[in-house]
């Protein structure tokens, strides 16, 4: 179970922990932009000095610097999804994938090291209002798309 309104930092921490140049699995049926609180970063890895981050900036922030492959599921490619991805898409179309699976219900991030299964959709209701619940698990395929092909039926 998650502390409450704990997931803005666990979501923040686990993304920036996923290996260089590895591939990511953001799955939620709605993704909004939200406020995601990294911890403040100086160093070889560049600036982050903002302790609220919006997920579009952190996105970038993950391509741009960390090199990584996002694959986005959600419902529906709607405005919201399309605005916050605009910037890496535009900037590195070859790194980012969004996907529709118009039955979804599923709320996963998956990397290669971790895996995080929560009640919460990526909107501001579900991570500073309800109360919701989390698992974090260790990643036994090793493979965010391996997993998230095999557990969760999706896709590529």
């Amino acid at each position: 179970m998650c502390a409450f309104r704990a997931l803005p930092r666990i979501i923040a921490e686990m993304l920036l922990a996923a290996p260089k140049s590895s591939e990511i699995c953001i799955v939620s049926p709605w993704i909004r932009e939200v406020l995601l609180k990294p911890p403040i970063i100086v160093g070889t890895e560049g600036v982050l000095a903002q302790h609220k981050t919006p997920l579009s900036e952190f996105l970038h922030l993950l391509v741009s610097r960390r090199h990584v492959h996002l694959h986005i599921f959600v419902r529906e490619f709607d405005r919201d999804i399309r605005t916050i991805t605009h910037e890496v898409r535009l900037v590195f179309p070859n790194s980012i994938h969004i996907h529709e699976e118009p039955h979804l219900h599923a709320k996963v991030i998956a990397t290669s090291n971790s895996i995080l299964q929560m009640s919460a959709n990526l909107i501001p209701t579900s991570l500073y209002r309800n109360i919701e619940t989390c698992a974090i698990s260790t990643n036994r395929y090793g493979s965010a798309r391996t997993y998230t092909h095999n557990e969760l039926k999706l896709v590529f």
